[in-house]
């Protein structure tokens, strides 16, 4: 049976929904079980669409974990990225990498423990938003990302543009 544009839209919605449903933090680390009776609604092939388009990685025996790009629609399809706490969380950490940078010629440096302290925000929730490039996301500028060389993702990289807006080519 083929499903029409529409429906795969909406399987897909609410896969996401779903897999939101009772998410903690970091996104990243918690596998969902596509045989479990929460996803009997999902079909097969919302699972390999999603993770063809890359918001999901397959993992073994149905299993899968969202990624970044997972994870923000997934805010999106619940209505999370417009609530006002969120926002304000969102924003607390804008600014404090944004400090990291102010009145700097070149690029800065944060811990992610150090913001959490600075911040009052979860280690996690900091983990999260830098993994998923929320910050780019939701403010449409340039954002922070990873040292390179820390496999652990503990060191954010600012870049001295961090938050100007991003231009298109």
């Amino acid at each position: 049976m083929t499903l029409s544009k529409r429906d795969r839209l909406n399987n897909i919605d609410l896969a996401l929904r779903l897999m939101m449903d009772g998410l903690e933090e970091p996104y990243e680390w918690q596998e969902h079980d596509a045989r479990s009776a929460k996803f009997a609604a999902v079909h097969r092939t919302t699972w390999q669409e999603l993770d063809r388009c890359g918001m999901l990685k397959a993992r073994t025996f149905d299993r899968y974990e969202l990624t970044g790009p997972g994870w923000i629609a997934g805010l999106k399809a619940t209505g999370r990225i417009q609530d006002p706490e969120f926002k304000k969380k969102v924003g607390c950490l804008a600014a404090a990498i944004k400090a990291k940078v102010k009145g700097r010629a070149g690029p800065g440096f944060a811990d992610r423990a150090e913001l959490a302290r600075e911040t009052g925000l979860s280690e996690f929730f900091i983990y999260d938003a830098i993994d998923s490039g929320l910050l780019c996301e939701i403010f449409g500028r340039i954002g922070a990302t990873w040292a390179l060389e820390d496999q652990m993702k503990n060191s954010i990289d600012i870049p001295p543009d961090f938050g100007e807006v991003i231009l298109d080519p």
